[in-house]
């Protein structure tokens, strides 16, 4: 019989971000969040995320990548 796993809800996920420092509010109402962050809470909702490169200039150390995330089945 396989393992039942149990996730916290997002609200109580995004509360321990607070308190780790990994989410802060920087706005009334905006907040930043780290990209390591990011990258867990995808992993562990199951949101996937494609990304395409669509401009790179290395002379000007620039570029521009487009990303769709599905969750779901929804695109964002």
């Amino acid at each position: 019989m396989g393992k039942i796993l149990k996730f916290p809800s997002l609200e109580q996920y995004l509360a321990g971000l607070k308190s780790s420092g990994g989410l802060w509010e920087f706005d009334p109402g905006k907040f930043q969040i780290k990209h390591l962050e990011v990258e867990k809470l995808a992993l562990d909702f199951g949101v996937e995320t494609t990304i395409q490169l669509v401009s790179c200039d290395l002379t000007k150390s620039c570029a521009v990548v487009k990303a769709t995330s599905m969750y779901q089945g929804d695109k964002f």
